[in-house]
Order: C-alpha cells, then structure tokens, then sequence
C-alpha cells in the first residue's frame, strides 16, 4: 500500500517553480517510489490566489492524489501565523497521513505545532537563506522603514529556528545551508539535495538542436548563448548582456537567446544590442529543453553574497542535462564546484566561445543526469521519507 504524504507550500501555485520542482517531484515519488502526495498550497495575495486557481484543477489531474488551495494572509500582517496554521489544522487533524512535506522555512514553522501535537513527522525542505534573501531585499532602507525590515529579520529568523525545533529531517539545496543547520541548538538530520531537473524532459539529442536551431534561423556558425529565467535583480541580467555584448564585438556570429516570461522588462536590458543578435521569447516549461539543445551556452551570473551561497537554480540542472557550458562568477558556490569538477564552466572573466560536438555534449549530458536528474534521487528520498516514518515525532 503506497503511503501518504501530505505536500504544503505558500506559494500558490507559480508557473516555473511549482512545475519544475514541486509537481515533478510529486509525479516522481509516484512512479518510483510508491508514495502518493496530496498537494495543499496556501496564497497569501489576491492576485496569487486569482492566478493559482486556473491552475488548480489542471493540476489535480496530474497526481494520484488532491490538490488543495486556500487563501491565506500574508506573513508581514499581524496574527498571520496564527491565521495561516488555522487554514492548515483541518487537514493534519482530520486526515491520515503519514508525514508531511513542508517547502520552505514558514511553511515548516507554520505546520510544524499541528504536526507535532499530532505525533507526524516532518521534513522540513530547505530552499534558502530566507534571512539573507531579506537582508538583502532591504539593504537601502533608511529610517524607520529600516527599523521596520529589523523587526521582520527577527520574524524570519523565528521561522527559521521553528522549522528546526518541529522538523525531525530537513533537506537543504546546498552545503552552505547543510553546514548552517549543523550548529542550531536543535539541529535535525540534514541531506543535502540539490535542485533536481526531469531526466525525461531534460537530455541532450541531436535531431532536436538541428530542427530547433533550424527553426530560429541558426547556422552551423552562430555560437549561442541562452539565458531562461526572470529579470529578478539577483539574476544580474544588465551583466549577462554586457558580458554579451563584449562578445558579439568580438564575434559578430554570436547570438543571445533569452527565454522569459518578463519580456518588457527585457526589452529595457537588451536596449543598444543589435535586434540581430538575438532573439527575446517566452515558452512553457515542457519547451525549455529544445531550447537548450540549440544553444552552445547558457548563463547563471550571481554575486558572491550569503543569499547566493544558498541557493542552487533548477535551471542549472536544466542547462547541465541538456550538456550545455556555463558562464559562471563564483556563485551559486555549488553550481560551481559542479560545474569545476566535471569540465563545463565557463569562466566569466573570460571572453571565450566554447563549442561541443554532439558527442561531447551527449556524454556530458549524460554524466551530469546522473547527478541532477529527478529520477535518480529517487532512492535518496525514499530513505530520507522511510527515515521520517522511522523518527519519534516527541523531540526534548
């Protein structure tokens, strides 16, 4: 009998992320692992929940089990974690499960009490660092706007030591985040698990990059590198295209392809970059892969900054799997040391025009399946699910 898992998130239900993460990996613990998710996501806006709720039913179609969405209230208002866990005690009171899958550090610190008094385990799925995310955010506020952002800081971080103390394991996208844990008073068992890409979605084929590039009117020529993402500050987008530029000068063959669903907002990064040098669209996350395949490069620029260190992108196991080079800085700390160990990082600094040929980029698509493809993590998390059922949910 396949057990049951309960997955909760505050997100609603976002396009990229909870397509490219969540639901994949739920459809994954189904096929390969025996376990059956019901999916509860909670939006904290209008507009989220508006949006998510033309997703809702497409989604519920996707899985063996439910998918739930609620509207909640957004974590800044006051009495909102007594509000939002509310929202949630109807479902870990009244229904069976046997143990609950909570993304990020509120949705753990929220469930965490309920799940606790009702003796289940929980994993609590470490994403970032939600303390340097906010610091970050706010680091130009002045005032008493300042003095406001301190006040949330000591919220977040109470989140954090929550999730913590009601957890009895906890997943963590990188090492940085897995060595951070180590030291709390009540740290839990800690795994270290990447963001992982569908193996089904995400490969290299040849036939694939020929008609693709074919069709974007590509040469055997045009060396191209391809961004997929938003314009989000942290994604140093006004770098990638300078970085571009610097090399469409120096090779007019180069070309830029940029994949996003903010395309005003890239229009105003691309301005004073011939219109001939690339090519500006948006496609749904089934389509990203033929994308990569014709691409020769792809781009993940960050700053060194604890925000960062902490992160791991689902794109950069998409663009490993799809054996594409990356241009890399020294962050995400992780991607790069990957990327370093197994030959395929492109330094920044350097103005070079790699390119593969199919055989190479099969075999490094190939090698880097084995690390980031969902499907093998499988057996990771059917140990770390087995562990949680295992775990006495009383914690001193």
């Amino acid at each position: 009998m396949a057990k049951r898992g309960l997955y909760i998130l505050f997100e609603g239900f976002p396009d990229t992320v909870f397509d490219s993460q969540v639901l994949q990996h739920v459809i994954a613990c189904e096929e390969n692992i025996d376990i059956e998710f019901d999916i509860l996501s909670v939006a904290t806006t209008k507009s989220i929940y508006e949006s998510s709720k033309k997703k809702h039913l497409k989604i519920d179609k996707c899985i063996k089990g439910s998918c739930y969405l609620l509207k909640g209230t957004r974590p800044v208002m006051p009495f909102s974690s007594w509000y939002n866990r509310r929202l949630l005690a109807p479902f870990i009171t009244k229904k069976r499960y046997d143990f609950v899958h909570a993304r990020t550090d509120y949705s753990a610190a929220i469930v965490g009490p309920l799940a606790h008094r009702r003796h289940i385990p929980l994993l609590w799925d470490c994403r970032g660092d939600s303390c340097a995310e906010f610091s970050s955010r706010t680091r130009d506020y002045r005032g008493l706007k300042k003095i406001a952002a301190q006040l949330r800081l000591v919220k977040y971080a109470k989140d954090t030591m929550n999730a913590a103390k009601y957890c009895q394991a906890c997943t963590c996208v990188t090492h940085y985040l897995a060595q951070k844990l180590e030291h709390f008073p009540q740290a839990p068992k800690v795994w270290s698990t990447p963001c992982y890409a569908p193996e089904n979605l995400f490969f290299f084929d040849a036939d694939i990059r020929s008609k693709t590039r074919a069709s974007l009117g590509y040469s055997n020529e045009h060396i191209v590198y391809v961004y997929s993402g938003s314009m989000a500050p942290y994604q140093c987008m006004s770098e990638t295209v300078q970085h571009f530029k610097a090399l469409y000068k120096r090779k007019p063959q180069a070309r830029l392809l940029i994949l996003t669903n903010q395309q005003e907002q890239a229009k105003a990064f691309l301005a004073g970059l011939d219109s001939t040098a690339y090519i500006l669209t948006s496609v749904g996350h089934d389509e990203v892969a033929k994308y990569l395949n014709a691409a020769d490069v792809a781009y993940i620029l960050r700053e060194k900054h604890p925000l960062n260190d902490a992160a791991f992108p689902t794109k950069f196991a998409e663009y490993a799997m799809t054996g594409l080079k990356v241009v890399l800085k020294d962050s995400p700390k992780d991607c790069v040391e990957v990327a370093e160990r197994f030959g395929f990082k492109v330094p920044f600094e350097k103005l070079e025009f790699p390119s593969l040929s199919n055989h190479e980029r099969l075999e490094l698509s190939t090698q880097n399946a084995a690390l980031l493809g969902r499907k093998q993590a499988m057996k990771k998390y059917g140990e770390i699910y087995d562990y949680l059922m295992l775990a006495n949910n009383k914690r001193g």
